[in-house]
């Protein structure tokens, strides 16, 4: 590589590549993100996505190594004489997790009815539809910023390749399989060395929802009159999103 500064390209290619986040097969396959009216709201009067800390999700083994790859790490510390290296190393995986910021959507052609009830229970909430390929797009000139597919293995028994720090954020436990989470993922470096209690809990990426959503569903267990609430909405924020607003296709009526 030449001295003169990568292109965006060049250097998103290089992000996409990067072995922790894999890609889908299939660029153009559809995403979905499952959220409640008052976070649609605010997606489209800030056009920004909220990233979550790592450590503040629900899961608390998010960002943590599998039980058999930890075992093997603090052998070797052992092996090689270096017994208090392992409270080091320990340190800095809980660094990362609280340097790295997640943004979470599902993977699939279809809706998922395990993700309406997940994330919009109560019978309320949307669901934005669009492409991996967009949310590619969308983080070209975001710089520290990455996507690819989580992978799910069993962490009773599963070993990282290496104690690459994104490893960790980019696995989750089989019994999250269900998710088929693609995960958008902003490295905040700076906060590694920070005081926990200086680092925010989440931070925010600019996107523009009218230039990158295809479909808007509502919740197929809304009441009636909730699709047009939704539609009074993003009439008076996003008006050209009106006409991609429909009822989720989970709502049709069966034939007999």
């Amino acid at each position: 590589m030449s001295s003169q500064k990568k292109t965006s390209s060049e250097d998103l290619e290089s992000r996409l590549q990067h072995p922790a986040f894999p890609q889908p097969p299939d660029p153009t396959t559809k995403v979905w993100r499952y959220m409640d009216l008052a976070k649609f709201v605010w997606l489209l009067i800030n056009k920004k996505l909220h990233f979550t800390r790592l450590d503040m999700l629900d899961d608390r083994h998010e960002g943590t190594v599998p039980a058999s790859t930890a075992r093997g790490i603090e052998k070797f510390l052992k092996e090689i004489g270096s017994p208090t290296r392992w409270k080091q190393l320990s340190e800095t995986f809980q660094r990362s997790r609280r340097s790295l910021f997640v943004n979470c959507w599902y993977s699939g052609e279809d809706e998922s009815e395990a993700m309406w009830q997940l994330y919009c229970s109560s019978g309320h909430g949307v669901a934005i539809q669009t492409t991996y390929e967009s949310l590619v797009d969308s983080i070209r000139e975001a710089q520290n910023t990455y996507i690819g597919c989580v992978t799910y293995v069993d962490y009773r028994s599963h070993n990282f390749p290496d104690a690459n720090l994104f490893y960790p954020a980019m696995h989750k436990r089989i019994a999250f399989a269900h998710e088929h989470e693609v995960r958008m993922m902003i490295s905040m470096s700076t906060h590694f060395s920070s005081a926990q209690k200086d680092i925010p809990r989440s931070t925010t990426l600019g996107w523009d929802p009218e230039n990158l959503v295809e479909t808007i569903y509502v919740n197929p267990y809304a009441p009636d009159y909730y699709f047009e609430a939704v539609q009074s909405i993003i009439q008076s924020i996003a008006a050209t999103l009106t006409q991609r607003l429909e009822w989720s296709q989970m709502r049709s009526v069966p034939f007999l």
